[in-house]
């Protein structure tokens, strides 16, 4: 697999040849929709600005992310976060853009644009043009790449897909990205926040890895008991539910406890950081809008300096914190999910704003047609 690097010192502000610098290379995407621009600000930003309040801003921000072409969450987070004299470091991959095509053609307008911004731009920011699983193997560019300017304040997991999708024996796989980049958090000293957007219905998990997050879940019951019923009573989540009900909601919230507590542990002994979730947010199943699909979350993961367990008992150590508390908060975070559909398509001039949001961070070669198409969207 290639893997060709697009780095900020090599921005050009000339633009291809092949580029119309009047009018995008592409039509609009689905992260385009109001929907989308309302997660950026609830789940994404928020929770940051939150995160970032406390810390001064020559400590700057970095970021790992999965942008589209386009840069819109590089935009937004510059926008929003970066006013004030702080810079933003940023490591992105996007496997979409190359050689020729009209993504490529995207992208070096898209980074040209973001290059202008030198004063909240920190020059050693990339794109890697390479499917982030990559990052799973340690001798790579991508691997390279994350290491090189971790740890970081946000890691966003933007995923088109589920983070369930891969077979486990997958090489490489997101699994193995994701403990990868997880384990290159340890040793941070300040809190830092995970987002994850991810597909959590059952039919788009790998049949090996639905059994994987249903013994994980099952392992936080065991570890917890007092979960099992706050689960039956906010969700109806029971073992005979998901048996019966596999590709309803239930499933959903199954895995999204389960995904949080693989993502606690995956990356070693531990667990190395405590878990907030800060906001949950979801997208209807288009052919079914009592059906969850798409999930958003925001975690803030607190670093933890438990010590290890002297076997001679002299040293009495520090405990390690109760990840029961944890799982807990988290399902009963979940218990107050924010249906994202329903909240825009029910708010007319939400919907007008978002839009408008949008259309500012895409620019005005996106204004001949951005119009026409949003408005085929309630949400």
């Amino acid at each position: 697999m290639a893997e060709e690097d697009i780095a900020v010192e090599e921005f050009k502000l000339d633009v291809p040849e092949y580029a119309d610098p009047d009018g995008p290379s592409r039509a609009c995407a689905p992260w385009h929709r109001p929907r989308k621009q309302y997660v950026r600000e609830k789940c994404w930003l928020a929770p940051t600005k939150d995160l970032l309040a406390g810390v001064q801003v020559d400590e700057g921000l970095r970021y790992l992310g999965l942008p589209g072409t386009d840069l819109l969450d590089i935009r937004y987070f510059l926008d929003e976060l970066c006013t004030d004299g702080r810079k933003m470091r940023f490591v992105g991959f996007n496997n979409a853009a190359t050689g020729s095509s009209p993504e490529a053609t995207e992208l070096s307008l898209a980074l040209s644009e973001v290059h202008l911004r030198d004063a909240q731009v920190d020059a050693q920011s990339r794109i890697v043009s390479d499917d982030i699983r990559m990052v799973g193997s340690l001798n790579t560019i991508a691997h390279d790449a994350v290491s090189e300017a971790a740890p970081y304040d946000v890691i966003n997991l933007d995923l088109t897909q589920s983070i369930g999708a891969d077979p486990l024996t997958a090489k490489p796989s997101m699994y193995d990205a994701v403990q990868n980049i997880l384990q290159l958090q340890i040793g941070r000293t300040r809190p830092w926040m995970l987002l994850l957007t991810s597909t959590l219905d059952q039919p788009t998990f790998s049949p090996d890895s639905v059994q994987h997050f249903r013994r994980e879940f099952d392992r936080l019951l065991e570890d917890c008991p007092h979960l099992e019923e706050l689960c039956a009573d906010l969700f109806g989540l029971t073992t005979d539910a998901l048996d019966n009900d596999p590709d309803g909601n239930v499933f959903v919230y199954m895995a999204a406890v389960a995904v949080c507590r693989w993502l606690q542990h995956c990356a070693g002994r531990g667990p190395f950081w405590r878990m907030n979730l800060r906001a949950a947010f979801v997208y209807e199943l288009d052919w079914d809008p009592d059906a969850y699909g798409m999930v958003h979350l925001s975690v803030k993961c607190t670093p933890t300096y438990a010590t290890g367990v002297d076997p001679s008992g002299l040293a009495k150590g520090q405990p390690v914190h109760d990840v029961c508390e944890d799982a807990e908060q988290i399902i009963k975070k979940l218990e107050k999910v924010v249906n994202v559909d329903a909240k825009v398509r029910s708010d007319e001039a939400l919907r007008r704003r978002l839009n408008s949001r949008t259309l500012e961070l895409l620019g005005p070669r996106f204004e001949s047609i951005f119009d026409d198409w949003v408005k085929d969207f309630e949400s």
